[in-house]
């Protein structure tokens, strides 16, 4: 049975850009043939985490119900080094639950976080989509492994923009910054890319 998930970003006790995360939701419902069934403006955070600043609701979903709603604390991620990893033609064209093949990448490659490439054209993080600074303007890859409801957002707001980016053309960029639903623009980890010993 597939099943997809939904990652919202909490603050105070309140969810996050539902709209986007429910757009997503439907699309891929409809996708696959599936009516949308579940509203998730209807989430409510627990009393336990609505004082806390930044919380994370994980919303784990089939073809015909909600399965799961998690909320856990939220911090983000510290980055030191960056390792390429070539994914060949995998797909993740849905937010689906089964990413345990991105993990095991990300485990693999001794690093703290992984620049993932089909053939040499850049994709994601392992759990980020990833934009890069080319002294004026931040460029995020034209074909990602899986189009982020952040992304979406600084895209329609010409914060970032578009173009293929191959990894012999990483050295052209000053700086690479991550980016998910779970961050701000300004909270996102940003990387001189002089500093990484990308191979």
């Amino acid at each position: 049975m597939f099943q997809f998930i939904e990652t919202i970003r909490v603050e105070q006790g309140q969810l996050k850009k539902c709209e986007v995360h429910q757009k997503r939701m439907d699309d891929t419902l409809s996708h696959f043939g599936v009516n949308p069934f579940a509203s998730l403006h209807d989430i409510q955070c627990p009393e336990a985490y609505s004082s806390l600043d930044l919380v994370k609701c994980r919303v784990l979903y089939d073809f015909t119900q909600l399965l799961q709603i998690d909320f856990t604390p939220y911090s983000i991620k510290q980055i030191s080094t960056v390792s390429l990893v070539d994914i060949g033609d995998r797909d993740y064209s849905f937010k689906s639950a089964d990413r345990q093949w991105i993990t095991d990448l990300l485990n693999i490659s001794g690093a703290s976080e992984i620049i993932m490439h089909d053939n040499g054209t850049v994709k994601d993080a392992s759990y980020a989509n990833l934009v890069f600074y080319d002294g004026s303007r931040w460029i995020t890859p034209a074909t990602p492994l899986l189009q982020g409801t952040k992304r979406d957002i600084l895209l329609a707001n010409n914060i970032i923009y578009k173009e293929p980016i191959l990894v012999d053309q990483l050295t052209n960029f000053t700086k690479i910054k991550f980016i998910n639903a779970m961050m701000n623009w300004e909270e996102s980890p940003v990387l001189d890319i002089s500093t990484l010993s990308l191979k």
